[in-house]
């Protein structure tokens, strides 16, 4: 089989100018990666410290997220912020063999497969905000 001819870079997408998400590693133990990759989303959705428009929620008005657009976005990004410097708290002090109880269904459910489903999480998301994001001017964020 001949050697694969690479690609030029001119023909990939160009990456967001001013990108300071750290690096993903590619070789670690399986709590590094799975840390790495949820922060990683994390930092794409914050979208580089763009005013963007913000998301709530309430149980009273649950499409308030989509009704209510209204804030300023450094109260939303700080709490958003301490909540994911709780989180990682948490993960910091479980095993990932851990598990807790979903409310809705009552399940148990591992930390491991929690980590994993905010990391599909985050990167659908991130995945629509790459498509705007490319639109308006042509660079990506993977």
């Amino acid at each position: 089989m001949p050697p694969q001819t690479p690609v030029p870079e001119a023909n990939y997408a160009p990456k967001w100018g001013g990108d300071t998400r750290p690096k993903l590693p590619t070789v670690a133990d399986e709590r590094e990666l799975l840390v790495a990759y949820l922060d990683h989303y994390r930092a794409t959705v914050e979208f580089a410290g763009e005013d963007i428009e913000l998301v709530y929620y309430s149980d009273e008005w649950p499409e308030q997220d989509f009704e209510d657009l209204s804030g300023p976005f450094e109260d939303v990004l700080a709490t958003w912020h301490a909540i994911c410097a709780r989180s990682r708290e948490i993960v910091a002090s479980h095993a990932l063999d851990d598990t807790g109880t979903i409310e809705r269904s009552g399940e148990r459910i591992s930390l491991r497969a929690v980590l994993l489903k905010m990391i599909t999480e985050y990167a659908r998301h991130c995945g629509h905000a790459d498509f705007l994001r490319e639109a308006i001017d042509g660079a990506t964020g993977h």
